[in-house]
C-alpha cells in the first residue's frame, strides 16, 4: 500500500507576506513533468516523493503526495505527518501576472494579488511562510519585487502609494523583530533566576517560533534567586543556632549549611538529635588551667568517667578524639575503681 497523504497547496488567503495567490492561476503543466517534493526548499537534497492528483474545489487547490517507500528518510517524514508532528507544505513559483485592482484585494492585504504563476516545486516544511516558502521570480529570472499598497494620507483621494520590498527583505525585518523580542523576554527571566544560562538559547529559539507560548511557560517558572535566597537564609540560621549551642563545630558549619539548603527538614532533625557540648568546652578549659565556679552543679572538671558516660556520652566520645590523653586518664581511673569493686560495666544506678 502506497504511502500517500493529501495536502492543501493554496487557499487564496492573504499569506504572512501580505499578498495572495489565485489558485485558478497556478499552472502545473510543466511541474507535472517533474513533480518533485523537496524538504525546506533545498534543491541539494533528493526528492522524498512525487506530487499527483491536483484538484481545485472553490478557492482551494489540493494535491496528493506519494512518499518514496524506498527512501528511509522519506518514510520517517511520512510518519511525522501521519502522526501529526508536522503538517505544513510550501510552494515556490514563477510569477507571471499580478494585479493591484481593488476587486482582488482582501482585508489585511498589502501587496498585489498574483493572478497567474508557474508552479516550480512544493516542499515539506516545519514552519510555513519562511523566507523561501514563496520565493518569487520575475520572467527574466531576477528576484521579483512586489508593490506595497499603502494609503497616502496627504492625498484626499486616498490614492495608492507604491513602495517596493522583496519578500526576503520583509522576512529579514520580521525575523529581526522576533529575535529581539525573544532575546528581551528570555533575559528578563534569566535576570530573575527562573532559567539558567545553559538553557537560554533553547528558550530564545522557542520564543522566536512561539512568543506567547514561551512567555506563558517562563512566567510560570518560579524565581530560583528568590527561592535559593530564602533557603540559604533559613539554612544559615538553623546551623548557626546549633553551632552556638555546641551541637556542631565551626568546621562543620559549611557542611551542614549545604545539607540544610538541600534538605532543610531532614538536616533539622539530625541537628536536633545532637547533644550540645558547652560542658565539654568548659571541661577542656578547666584542664588547661581555667577556673570554673565551684557552685556550678555541672562542673565537668569534677566528672569522672562514669559521670561522662551517664550524662554526656557524646561529649565523652568527642573528648576521646580531641583530648585523647585526658580521656585515657579518666578511663584508667575508672578501670581501677571497677577492678576494686569487681564491676566491669558502668551502672545506671
Amino acid at each position: 500500500m502506497a504511502l500517500e497523504l493529501t495536502f492543501i497547496i493554496n487557499d487564496e488567503s492573504v499569506n504572512r507576506y501580505g499578498y495572495r495567490i489565485l489558485s485558478a492561476g497556478i499552472q502545473t503543466e510543466n511541474f507535472l513533468k517533474n513533480p518533485v517534493c523537496l524538504v525546506q526548499h533545498k534543491n541539494e537534497y533528493l526528492s522524498v516523493g512525487k506530487w499527483k492528483g491536483f484538484k481545485q474545489e472553490s478557492v482551494k487547490l489540493s494535491a496528493v503526495l506519494e512518499f518514496d517507500e524506498g527512501d528511509e528518510d522519506a518514510v520517517k517524514i511520512y510518519n511525522k505527518y501521519k502522526n501529526g508532528y508536522m503538517s505544513a507544505v510550501s510552494l515556490s513559483m514563477l510569477e507571471i501576472t499580478e494585479s493591484e485592482d481593488p476587486k482582488y484585494l482582501l482585508a489585511g492585504q498589502k501587496y498585489a494579488t498574483i493572478l497567474e504563476c508557474e508552479l516550480l516545486e512544493i516542499s515539506l516544511v516545519t514552519v510555513p511562510g519562511n523566507a523561501n516558502s514563496l520565493k518569487l521570480l520575475a520572467p527574466d529570472g531576477k528576484e521579483k519585487k512586489l508593490s506595497l499598497l499603502t494609503i497616502n494620507n496627504n492625498d484626499h483621494k486616498n490614492q495608492i502609494k507604491m513602495v517596493t520590498k522583496t519578500p526576503e527583505e520583509l522576512q529579514t525585518e520580521n525575523d529581526g523583530l522576533k529575535k529581539t523580542l525573544a532575546v528581551n523576554l528570555v533575559k528578563q527571566h534569566l535576570d530573575r533566576g527562573a532559567i539558567t544560562v545553559d538553557n537560554k538559547d533553547f528558550f530564545e529559539k522557542n520564543a522566536v517560533l512561539d512568543y506567547e507560548g514561551t512567555e506563558k511557560a517562563l512566567t510560570k517558572l518560579p524565581s530560583k534567586n528568590e527561592e535559593n535566597g530564602g533557603a540559604k537564609q533559613l539554612a544559615a540560621q538553623l546551623v548557626e543556632m546549633h553551632q552556638k549551642r555546641g551541637a556542631i563545630t565551626a568546621q562543620e558549619l559549611d557542611f551542614y549549611k549545604k545539607a540544610a539548603e538541600a534538605d532543610y527538614d531532614g538536616t533539622k532533625k539530625v541537628l536536633e538529635l545532637k547533644k550540645g557540648n558547652e560542658g565539654l568546652d568548659g571541661f577542656v578549659k578547666d584542664l588547661s588551667g581555667a577556673s570554673r565556679s565551684q557552685s556550678d552543679p555541672d562542673d565537668r572538671s569534677k566528672w569522672n568517667f562514669l559521670d561522662w558516660y551517664k550524662k554526656d556520652i557524646d561529649g565523652l566520645q568527642k573528648l576521646e578524639i580531641e583530648k585523647p590523653e585526658d580521656h585515657r586518664k579518666l578511663l584508667a581511673a575508672y578501670q581501677l575503681e571497677m577492678r576494686k569493686s569487681g564491676t566491669y560495666i558502668p551502672s545506671e544506678g
